[in-house]
C-alpha cells in the first residue's frame, strides 16, 4: 500500500504575532489568512524491513538509515521529518518521499506544511483510531516547535490542515477556526487583485529564529504590545471588510498592518524590500506588506482595480518574480494507490 498526502501553504493577511504563545497566553490572538493552490507533496510506503529512507525533493537530499533509531544521524535538511518519526516510536520501516512546490525559509509557512503533510500520511494508517484536524494541527504545531527556546505561532499549522479563507481564535485554552464563506463574487474580486511576488532569499533559518527572538522580547514592552492588540484589530478589521464586500478597505488594511509590523519589528524590512513596496504603491496597489518573518521571501499586494497588471509589469521589469496562485478550499488531503 501507498499513501499520498497534500497540504497547502497560505498567504496572511493580518493579526501575526497574535498567534504567538507569548501573546494568546494571556489574551485573545486573531489572525486572518488564506491557502492558497501551493502544496507539499508526501508519499509513504510501509515495509516490512526496519530500514527507513527519506528522499526530501525540495532540499535535493535523499536519507537511508538501517532503522528507525538510525534517524539520530539525520542532518539539518530533513530534521523536522526526523522529529516527526521519532515522536511516533516507528517499529516499521518506510520509503518517505517528500515534494514541495514552494522552496523553504519564503515566508509562506512550508515548514509547518511539511509538518502537516507528513503527520498526515502517518494517520492515514490508523483510519477510524486517527488525530481529528484540531489534533494534527496541533501535533504539527508541537513538533515545529520542538526543542525551540523561542516558539513560533501557531496559523500555519492550522491554516494548511483546514485549508480555506480562515479568521483564527487563539487563546490559552483553545484554538478556533472560522472559515470564511465568501461570496463568489468577492472571492474571484480578491484574487484577481491580489499579487504575489518573491522578492529574494531570506536570511538563512537561524537568521529567521534571530528575527522572531527579537519580536518576542518585546512582548513584555507596553508600547510594542499596543502594537500587537492594532494588529489584532486590523484583523479583525480586514475580516470585516471581506464579509462585506469592502475590498479596497480591505486593501488598505494590509498596508496598515504592514506598517505597524515594522515598529513592531524593523528587521522584517530592509532597503530593497521598501524600494519594491514603493514602487508597487506608485502604480497602483492600495497596500501591501512582507509575509512571515519577512527580511525577505514573498510579499502580497492588493491592487486598484484593473491596476494589477501595471503593478506585476513594473515589478517585473525590476526583477521580481510573480507567482501565479489561486485560494483552495481545501486543507489537508490523503489518499492511498496501489503500490
Amino acid at each position: 500500500m501507498i499513501i499520498r498526502s497534500r497540504a497547502p501553504v497560505r498567504v496572511e493577511f493580518g493579526g501575526g504575532g497574535t498567534d504567538l504563545p507569548k501573546f494568546f497566553e494571556n489574551d485573545t490572538g486573531y489572525v486572518l489568512n488564506a491557502t492558497i493552490n501551493k502544496y507539499v507533496y508526501g508519499t509513504l510506503k510501509p515495509k516490512h524491513t526496519t530500514d527507513l529512507r527519506i528522499i526530501a525533493s525540495e532540499f535535493k537530499s535523499s536519507k537511508l538509515f538501517n532503522d528507525v533509531d538510525d534517524g539520530k544521524k539525520f542532518d539539518d535538511d530533513v530534521k523536522l521529518v526526523k522529529e516527526i518519526i521519532s515522536s511516533l516510536k516507528l517499529r516499521y520501516g518506510v520509503d518517505l518521499f517528500l515534494r514541495s512546490d514552494i522552496p523553504p525559509n519564503t515566508g509562506l509557512g512550508s515548514g509547518a506544511t511539511v509538518a502537516v503533510s507528513v503527520i498526515g500520511l502517518f494517520n492515514h494508517l490508523k483510519y477510524e483510531k486517527g488525530m481529528n484536524n484540531y489534533e494534527i494541527a496541533e501535533y504539527a504545531y508541537r513538533i515545529n516547535n520542538l526543542n525551540n527556546s523561542i516558539p513560533g505561532g501557531k496559523q500555519c499549522q492550522y491554516s494548511s490542515v483546514f485549508g480555506g479563507i480562515n479568521f483564527l481564535e487563539f487563546n490559552k485554552d483553545y484554538t478556533r477556526v472560522h472559515n470564511l464563506k465568501l461570496k463568489r463574487s468577492t472571492l474571484l474580486e480578491l484574487e484577481k487583485n491580489l499579487i504575489l511576488a518573491y522578492v529574494g532569499k531570506r536570511p538563512s533559518l537561524d537568521n529567521v529564529t534571530n528575527l522572531l527572538t527579537e519580536q518576542q522580547k518585546t512582548y513584555s514592552d507596553r508600547e510594542k504590545l499596543l502594537i500587537l492588540y492594532k494588529l489584532r484589530d486590523i484583523a479583525i478589521e480586514m475580516k470585516c471588510s471581506l464579509v462585506r464586500n469592502d475590498l479596497n478597505c480591505f486593501g488598505e488594511k494590509l498596508g496598515e498592518a504592514f506598517e505597524l509590523k515594522k515598529k513592531l519589528n524593523p528587521l522584517i524590512t530592509n532597503q530593497q524590500i521598501e524600494d519594491i513596496y514603493k514602487m508597487a504603491r506608485k502604480f497602483g496597489a492600495l497596500g501591501g506588506r512582507v509575509i512571515g518573518a519577512g527580511a525577505g521571501g514573498h510579499m502580497l499586494f492588493y491592487c486598484e482595480s484593473n491596476k494589477e497588471q501595471q503593478v506585476a509589469s513594473r515589478l517585473q521589469e525590476a526583477g521580481i518574480g510573480i507567482i501565479d496562485f489561486s485560494f483552495t478550499d481545501n486543507g489537508l488531503e490523503t489518499w492511498e494507490v496501489n503500490s
